[in-house]
């Protein structure tokens, strides 16, 4: 699962219409843990977006996951996992799921300037991530994938004025 921080802390992404599961790590870092194990995990869901019953909400003796669907795109959920462990510690924290689209190769065309769109017709779209283990994720849409989309996006660049297309092609060409 992929993990972003922004200047609110960490939050996790999740498309409008896909069920998947989100969980977090108890054992650190920070470690709430301090060698305990989880005895009960309970979760706060906010309205407009599911939480799942099957599969059903879980834990390990250092982890706890979520099983959520819905949401609407362009919002934001806090969600609340509160913990008892076996040694009578409770813990509260949240989990901020933001809902977005995929990156559909349209949108990610259209906000590029002149010069990244020739960089992007040469190149491609890569978009590199680490998930909650650390690992590298990476996403790539090839050339060949943008090329309707590039296609489109010059036709919209062709209604523009002689004047302004004269100065968006010297542009590129800079």
């Amino acid at each position: 699962m992929t993990q972003f921080v922004d200047a609110f802390g960490e939050y996790r992404e999740k498309r409008p219409g896909s069920i998947a599961d989100f969980g977090l790590n108890w054992a650190g870092p920070p470690s709430f843990l301090a060698g305990d194990t989880i005895d009960t995990s309970t979760w706060e869901v906010p309205e407009g977006i599911t939480e799942e019953t099957n599969p059903p909400a879980s834990k390990t003796g250092t982890t706890t996951t979520i099983w959520l669907s819905g949401g609407t795109e362009g919002q934001e959920y806090v969600l609340e996992n509160t913990i008892t462990t076996v040694g009578g510690r409770t813990w509260v924290r949240p989990l901020r799921i933001k809902v977005v689209a995929l990156v559909r190769s349209e949108e990610a065309v259209t906000q590029l300037d002149l010069n990244e769109l020739e960089r992007v017709r040469v190149r491609g779209i890569r978009r590199i991530r680490y998930n909650e283990n650390g690992e590298k994720e990476t996403e790539f849409w090839s050339p060949e994938v943008l090329k309707p989309v590039q296609d489109e996006f010059e036709k919209k660049l062709s209604g523009t004025s002689t004047q302004s297309r004269s100065s968006l092609a010297s542009h590129r060409r800079g």
